[in-house]
């Protein structure tokens, strides 16, 4: 499969294996490409249709007079002659315009967002330099072909469907169309194959992850490259070598968990250093080296290219080695110095290999290895060789014309390297993979258009028999790897619980989460198990437990609750107060050279020096810990608990595992992510404090999507709970500017008391705002004790003057729209499904720029 159809009959093959019923009708509209038969065919079913319109890049250059006039047909009020630079978006809805937006300037982006009936439409226009996209979201999904020129999305309402995406090219005269039919067709069909709150990436990820996998030659040659793979990967680790998946394995990874089911090679990413130190440490005797050698390609010239072979000479090369260099900063200037020497020596390689060809240099190796090095010394002023270096760049060996983008990195993208799964075994990826993705192919989750064609080499029936007696041959090692790494497995969950056999209390944590399932699959929330407002809650709760049973208690948490604890450690557990020991399981964020996000770093430092300071004895879970060693480790503990002293379980990533996922859900129906759009599009230029977790996530990729300054957002990326009288601060200090807090039902139970001091307090200029899904999504689903209780009656009690309890995204606006008029202390909850995106990314900024942009935002306002 995937190399005998044409791509459209793919595509459809694909879709209806998993729907039988699928079919994509195309309209008459599909085969207009002149721009005025276009005009004239929308204006003669004008009544009809939804006609969204945006503008990426310079739209003015070939928009005549004639032109703009025919446009003005369609019912829009703007002249699009000579308005080049702008950004500009319309919605006509049966033949009346709905809305009109274009820019004052060439660097500000325009957006139009309205709700019509069960239709929700969002239109982004960016010029080139306001970031150069143009966005049409219908119901979630972005239709847009998103190229230059006029971009048109076509929504029949009679038939509740998109018949058309089309982009005009206005900067060549004959305004050439292009139509993605493909394109159009997958969000169709996306748009129904996800299931009821599933989000849209995660069926895609849903698809992508059960297409068949390659088959015949093609599969022979994976197997091939998989031994390829795991070997590389096993002398590095063995010699400390650092490197990564990079382009379509790093793809494959994600998308796959392997192979992409067409592609045949394999890519992985060096930092030069290590590309040296990996050639160093391959003993002469080996199977195994790094060639390197000048490749002559038509277009470009030279590049200078490393693979990962193997000295039998008979196997195909699978493994491409890129290579990267440290430079000093990650800013336009050093991107520019580079980029100016990569396309000066894609150049200089292009006349080169011409030059050979006129005259049959039979040295030409040796002219082309002159020519890269009289680069590499003008690279010197961008390349610096140290560890400590902010940024990392694709090295110039890579001698492609710059057509990707940046290929200018921040360094904490990729160290320290993370793991994923692929064909079945851990590899190295950059820690911020998807950011990465993003770079390479900006949607990592589009069906490709080189789906039958993305093939390196062309395997004859003698080289198939060759690649077959070397995967055999290998098949053995393989195992012996696979068996290697079930040796040093993740300790299952139900073992633990077993083993304890106690009340388990606490507040849920992404590397518990395995023991949290377990737990919520076996007591659900019940007397043998309860999900607490706090940890220090849980310490109490757990304290009575003893008191009642005299069996000693459970209580589990993220380190970074160990402050909440500290109070009943020291003041009620502590054996020269009680003397009532516990069992504390912690899941250990921020551990000490393993990547993780900013507001766990310093907690990480300092976990095990903290528990000793608080007299408990901590032993480390790590994915070498087996069952076994918990239980000797018990036993050794006896005495400690009779002298009512508290130990602790102090878990490492990914050192515990289940087998299952309970099905976290409510009844609810509000995507939250919308709903902070929503928020964002009344708030304006107010201030916002956002929560910890995924709600301060969203909110700062809204802010990117929608082209908008982060400045007014102070994003509270940990200290949960406190969100809410940050705000409260910044209300008291700012009188006159308004303030929306954003915060979690889970952030606001842990410190309730906040809202008495606020209701206290009543700053007129304060929203409090609850997302309240009912849950702790942001490490694993686990539920709050928020859909018992009335977060409405606790605000009124509370002094709160004005409170809305809303539960559809009508009632959002009109509760948004009333606290936004109001002067006085405003308190809404808003009930939103369990559901994220999968690929919902961090802030790109760290926590001091954020402080920084906010408070200097906050020094313009009253």
């Amino acid at each position: 499969m995937y190399n005998n159809d044409s791509l459209d009959d793919t595509i459809d093959n694909m879709f209806i294996r998993h729907d039988p019923n699928w079919k994509y009708d195309y309209s008459e509209i599909e085969y207009i490409n002149d721009i005025f038969q276009y005009i004239e065919y929308l204006k003669k079913n004008i009544k009809s249709y939804l006609i969204c319109l945006s503008v990426r890049d310079i739209i003015g250059a070939y928009i005549t007079t004639s032109l703009a006039d025919k446009l003005l047909e369609l019912g829009l009020q703007t002249h699009l002659f000579k308005k080049g630079g702008f950004s500009y978006a319309a919605l006509i809805h049966r033949g009346n315009l709905i809305a009109e937006e274009i820019s004052s300037d060439s660097v500000s982006p325009v957006q139009i967002a309205k709700r019509m009936s069960e239709i929700y439409i969002s239109i982004t226009s960016k010029s080139l330099r306001a970031g150069n996209r143009a966005i049409i979201e219908i119901n979630g999904i972005d239709y847009a072909t998103d190229l230059r020129g006029l971009n048109f999305v076509i929504f029949d309402l009679d038939k509740s469907k998109v018949i058309d995406s089309v982009c005009f090219d206005t900067h060549m005269p004959s305004c050439p169309c292009h139509r993605n039919f493909i394109s159009v067709k997958t969000k169709v069909f996306f748009d129904n194959y996800r299931l009821e709150n599933e989000s849209l990436n995660d069926a895609k990820l849903r698809f992508f992850s059960s297409l068949p996998h390659a088959e015949g030659a093609l599969e022979l040659s994976q197997e091939a490259g998989k031994v390829f793979l795991r070997e590389f990967d096993k002398i590095c680790r063995q010699h400390n070598i650092s490197y990564w998946l990079d382009w379509g394995t790093l793809l494959g990874a994600y998308r796959h968990r392997g192979f992409i089911p067409w592609d045949d090679d394999l890519d992985v990413g060096m930092m030069r250093e290590d590309l040296v130190k990996l050639v160093s440490v391959l003993p002469d005797n080996s199977d195994w080296y790094i060639k390197n050698k000048f490749h002559r390609n038509k277009g470009n010239g030279y590049h200078n290219i490393f693979k990962f072979s193997h000295r039998s000479g008979k196997i195909i090369d699978y493994l491409d080695i890129f290579v990267f260099d440290y430079a000093d900063k990650n800013d336009e200037e050093t991107w520019k110095i580079w980029r100016t020497l990569k396309n000066e020596l894609t150049r200089d390689a292009f006349l080169l290999q011409k030059e050979i060809d006129q005259f049959n240099y039979s040295d030409e190796p040796e002219r082309a290895k002159n020519l890269f090095s009289q680069f590499f010394v003008k690279q010197e002023r961008l390349i610096n060789p140290k560890h400590n270096q902010s940024s990392i760049v694709w090295s110039l060996d890579n001698c492609y014309p710059d057509r990707h983008g940046s290929l200018l990195f921040d360094s904490r993208d990729f160290f320290p390297l993370d793991e994923m799964i692929f064909e079945g075994d851990p590899f190295y990826v950059p820690n911020n993979y998807m950011k990465i993705l993003n770079q390479h192919y900006i949607n990592p989750l589009s069906i490709p258009a080189d789906m039958f064609s993305h093939q390196h080499f062309s395997l004859k029936e003698n080289r198939l028999h060759e690649i077959e007696i070397f995967v055999n041959k290998h098949k053995t090692k393989t195992d012996n790897r696979i068996c290697q790494a079930m040796d040093s497995k993740a300790i299952d969950s139900k073992s633990i619980v077993k083993l304890f056999n106690s009340l388990f209390a606490g507040v849920p944590d992404s590397y518990l989460s395995a023991l949290c399932d377990t737990l919520y699959t076996q007591y659900g929330i019940s007397n043998h198990h309860i999900v607490c407002a706090n940890e220090g809650n849980a310490a109490a709760l757990a304290a009575g437990y003893y008191l009642a049973t005299g069996k000693i208690p459970v209580v589990y948490m993220q380190n970074s609750g160990i402050g909440n604890t500290i109070n009943p450690i020291t003041s009620l557990l502590s054996p020269k107060v009680y003397g009532i020991p516990c069992i504390f399981v912690i899941g250990w964020r921020g551990e000490p050279n393993v990547h993780d996000e900013p507001q766990h770093i310093f907690q990480g430092e300092i976990t095990l020096e903290l528990l000793r300071l608080l007299d408990i004895d901590a032993f480390v879970i790590d994915n070498t810990v087996s069952i076994l060693d918990i239980e000797n480790q018990l036993d050794k503990w006896s005495p400690v608990f009779r002298s009512g002293k508290s130990v602790a379980f102090v878990v490492k990533k990914g050192a515990i595992a289940s087998d299952s996922k309970p099905n976290y859900s409510n009844n609810h129906q509000l995507n939250r992510e919308k709903v902070i759009e929503k928020i964002v599009e009344f708030s304006g230029d107010d201030v916002v404090i956002s929560t910890t977790g995924k709600i301060s996530r969203e909110l700062y990729e809204i802010r990117e999507r929608k082209g908008q300054s982060h400045k007014c957002d102070f994003l509270t990326v940990g200290s949960m709970g406190h969100s809410s009288s940050i705000a409260l601060g910044v209300a008291e200090s700012k009188p006159k500017t308004k303030v929306w807090c954003l915060d979690g039902d889970g952030a606001a139970l842990m410190h309730m008391g906040a809202m008495a001091v606020i209701g206290a307090r009543k700053p007129e200029n304060l929203v409090h705002i609850v997302l309240n899904n009912t849950a702790h999504e942001s490490v694993g689903g686990m539920p709050t004790v928020a859909g018992e209780i009335s977060f409405g009656d606790i605000a009124r009690g509370c002094g709160y003057q004005n409170v809305f309890s809303v539960s559809d995204m009508e009632s959002v606006a009109l509760s948004l729209d009333t606290a936004k008029s109001m002067h006085s202390l405003t308190f809404i909850e808003i009930k939103c499904v369990i559901s994220s995106r999968s690929d919902l990314g961090r802030p790109a900024t760290t926590p001091e720029q954020n402080k920084l942009l906010f408070m200097e935002y906050l020094s313009t306002l009253e």
